[in-house]
């Protein structure tokens, strides 16, 4: 039947021990009858419902509410609900999701698995990798002032409506899309206070760091800090170190340390203006190069 036995003129169906059946198998069973004009009609019978398991009682439930064309979607997360989304999210795989939340276990699994298509499956997913994906991709950087960056409450006095901003002003990539969003908050909320601004030039040098493999920025008041990605990131220092220190070395306001753990970029600035400044160049470098490896 689910493989597409059709019986044109059939409008009942009466299916036994119901509670037996998958909530997908009695969807794809009830859509079998009923065509055109002619009322369809499906019958549950189950036998002893006292003694039904919980579960097999919420799928006959569920079965029952969603009657309307184009339910699918909702019996399929109603199916989610029962059954549960499997290890995926679960101990075994997941670990401590509930520390770090789903939207960041779900970007740490998508990063695992591009790592793992362009290095180890290269040959299998050849054709599926996504060269659009920047190959020094470092979204996660860490961007630290001397001063207050935040979105206010007496600004925006609404919780979900500020967090909603925050996720908005993380997510993007480019100085168009961040004055768009900046017009959004002057238009809604009027004038942005100091600290809004504050965060706003964190944002503007966070873009201007995006794919320069920099794990870290921390700006002070006549100095820019910017951590080099791990040693064990060979791909970086084979293809991008050389020329980024290249053009490193003609700045004569530039300096690296290296300490016990990392190497450090250090740059004597006379104005905050300056690092966005250098930050680009650097990123413009790392754009240009030649990465076909």
């Amino acid at each position: 039947v689910e493989s597409g036995l059709d019986i044109p003129n059939a409008n009942t169906m009466i299916i036994n021990n119901a509670n037996n059946f998958g909530l997908a198998e009695l969807y794809q069973l009830r859509g079998r009858v009923g065509r055109s004009s002619a009322q369809g009609f499906c019958f549950l019978v189950v036998h002893r419902i006292g003694r039904m398991p919980m579960k097999a009682l919420q799928r006959l439930q569920a079965i029952e509410e969603f009657t309307d064309l184009g339910s699918g979607l909702k019996l399929a997360m109603r199916d989610l609900e029962i059954r549960g989304a499997g290890n995926l999210l679960g101990p075994e795989q997941s670990g401590f999701i509930n520390e770090i939340g789903f939207d960041l276990f779900h970007k740490i699994l998508d990063e695992a698995v591009q790592e793992l298509k362009a290095s180890e499956f290269k040959e299998v997913f050849k054709d599926d990798i996504n060269e659009d994906v920047p190959l020094f991709k470092n979204d996660d950087i860490s961007i630290e002032l001397y001063s207050d960056a935040f979105l206010p409450s007496d600004y925006i006095e609404n919780d979900t409506d500020r967090f909603e901003y925050y996720k908005k002003l993380y997510k993007t990539e480019t100085n168009k899309d961040l004055e768009l969003i900046i017009e959004e908050l002057s238009d809604r909320f009027g004038k942005l206070p100091r600290q809004a601004k504050e965060l706003i030039f964190a944002v503007k040098l966070r873009i201007a760091s995006l794919n320069t493999g920099f794990t870290r920025i921390i700006l002070g008041p006549d100095k820019l800090t910017a951590d080099f990605p791990d040693a064990k990131d060979e791909r970086y220092y084979k293809l991008a170190f050389p020329h980024v220190v290249e053009y490193l070395n003609t700045i004569a306001f530039v300096s690296l340390k290296q300490t016990k753990s990392k190497l450090i970029m250090q740059a004597h600035i006379n104005d905050r203006n300056q690092a966005i400044e250098l930050m680009w160049k650097i990123k413009k470098t790392i754009e240009t190069l030649d990465t076909d490896y």
